[in-house]
């Protein structure tokens, strides 16, 4: 007759802007309810027995109060709909806040329970910590915060959420489970530690290298009088009308750092790799210095939202 709220035996909500309607609510009573139903079901034998009208009375009374309070139950759950907000920044070891905004287009006060659950979990008793009382008004969202944990970089998902309500009286307990395909991303925890460069060489030896010698252009500046002629940039000038000047040698001020998986050669663990390099970024930006991140498939040159692309790229490493 009732219907437990397993996520097998109850269908899911697979969109979760989709209100809330009959076909997803899963009831149950709760142990209130069902000492009431054992009581008017002894009520009714009790008038049966003895032909007792009044004891006929009381049994019905307690049958209607039940019924009215099943159904008010239920509209504590229909027409909501749901939207949830990720976190933005979460590193291994953090919880991250999901946001769960609940929308309903009536007003209505509604008494409900918001929690994370999943095949192994979802029959657990309730946690009163996380009881929320909603007054909702048309177009008017009201807000819930849940915390995921986090244990490893990468995409991680979101379990499944649970609607409970028990309200007004107690008597039923209907539920709803919602699917939620939506994922974020956590970056690996940084690593504190100090870099030793062995065998590549640093920034300002890089820069010297490069000023040694070479034919090619390294980059072509605005022509002043004082250059050579020779070094006018023709091709630049036919297709922009620019006197641009070319330049051979970088200046060493403008090379950006190198932050390189080649600087950890006895690091052979992906994860302890990638939160030490997410802590050289993560300084990096800190210093508002120039960088370029060096990843084994990779390279990631200086740039806008450099600091989001690193570690994005660390975190699926």
């Amino acid at each position: 007759m009732w219907s437990w709220p397993r996520i097998k035996r109850q269908k899911i909500i697979l969109d979760v802007q989709e209100p809330v309607s009959w076909h997803h609510i899963s009831v149950r009573p709760t142990q209130l309810g069902i000492n009431l139903w054992l009581i008017a079901a002894a009520t009714w034998l009790a008038a049966l027995n003895y032909s007792v009208n009044l004891a006929y009375g009381l049994s019905f009374w307690i049958v209607s109060a039940m019924g009215v309070a099943s159904l008010l139950s239920i509209r504590q759950l229909l027409g909501l709909r749901l939207r949830l907000d990720l976190p933005d920044e979460v590193f291994v070891g953090e919880s991250g806040v999901v946001n769960v905004n609940l929308l309903a287009e009536d007003l209505r006060n509604r008494r409900l329970i918001v929690r994370m659950v999943n095949e192994d979990t979802i029959k657990q008793s309730l946690s009163k910590e996380d009881l929320n009382v909603l007054h909702t008004h048309s177009n008017h969202l009201r807000q819930t915060h849940l915390s995921v944990a986090t244990t490893h970089r990468g995409y991680q998902s979101i379990p499944h959420l649970q609607l409970i309500s028990t309200a007004p009286f107690g008597l039923l307990e209907v539920s709803v489970v919602c699917e939620c395909t939506e994922t974020f991303i956590v970056y690996p925890a940084p690593m504190e530690h100090t870099v030793v460069l062995t065998g590549r060489p640093s920034s300002e030896e890089a820069g010297t290298q490069r000023q040694q010698g070479g034919d090619e252009v390294a980059y072509l500046k605005q022509f002043v009088d004082g250059y050579s002629l020779q070094t006018i940039a023709w091709k630049q000038y036919a297709k922009t009308g620019q006197l641009l000047s070319k330049h051979f040698e970088y200046p060493t001020a403008s090379l950006p750092d190198v932050i390189s998986y080649k600087d950890y050669p006895n690091v052979h663990a992906t994860d302890q790799l990638a939160s030490m390099l997410c802590y050289r970024v993560l300084q990096q930006h800190q210093l508002q210095k120039p960088f370029v991140l060096e990843l084994p498939h990779l390279t990631i040159l200086p740039q806008a939202k450099q600091r989001s692309l690193c570690l994005n790229a660390l975190a699926v490493m």
